[in-house]
């Protein structure tokens, strides 16, 4: 994560973006206490047994983890205040942080790498999984709500998670803070 000579970011954001997403992490808390945690081996990996399991709990977190990932981004870039596509952002913070798709985050689930579909790869689009669903979420209909899954809350989390930490480092040269964090942890590739 290399470190920014000309912050934008500034120590009061950094801090009290990360009391968010420890709120936030509450709501997950309160709304998994009713999802088994397990995996199945399917004969090349281990699949997440609940993964497909959906509810409005997990909706609601997914739409606020959606946005704050884009308000926090869009502050982590220098555009806070202005409207900014999902595409656009991911330019910008690659330009900074040209391997945050890498990062993994561990959970009490399984591991997710929430911003992997922002790599690099000729022919193909930059686009995340979760984010599309999430704007089903938001905009969709009902037959869209079998979207808010375990799996793209954990996704959804994970990025947020992700851009705390890339935050927390600039602001403060370590991610000490993380460890506050009881769901979600840096993973390892």
């Amino acid at each position: 994560m290399p470190h920014r000579k000309n912050k934008t970011y500034h120590d009061s954001n950094a801090l009290t973006n990360w009391q968010r997403f420890l709120a936030l992490e509450e709501k997950f808390e309160q709304a998994e206490e009713y999802v088994f945690k397990g995996a199945d081996y399917n004969g090349k990996q281990l699949d997440l047994i609940n993964q497909p399991v959906y509810s409005n709990q997990f909706k609601s977190i997914i739409i606020q983890a959606s946005e704050e990932f884009i308000l926090q981004a869009s502050e982590l870039v220098g555009f806070s205040g202005q409207h900014i596509t999902i595409d656009e952002l991911a330019e910008k913070i690659l330009l900074l942080y040209p391997y945050i798709y890498d990062t993994v985050v561990d959970t009490n689930y399984m591991d997710v790498t929430p911003l992997i579909g922002w790599k690099n790869i000729p022919g193909r689009r930059k686009t995340l999984d979760w984010w599309g669903h999430y704007y089903k979420l938001k905009h969709g209909n009902v037959r869209d709500f079998s979207y808010a899954t375990l799996q793209c809350t954990l996704n959804a989390m994970g990025a947020l998670f992700v851009l705390n930490l890339y935050a927390l480092k600039e602001e403060y040269g370590n991610i000490a803070l993380a460890a506050q964090s009881a769901n979600f942890r840096v993973g390892l590739k």
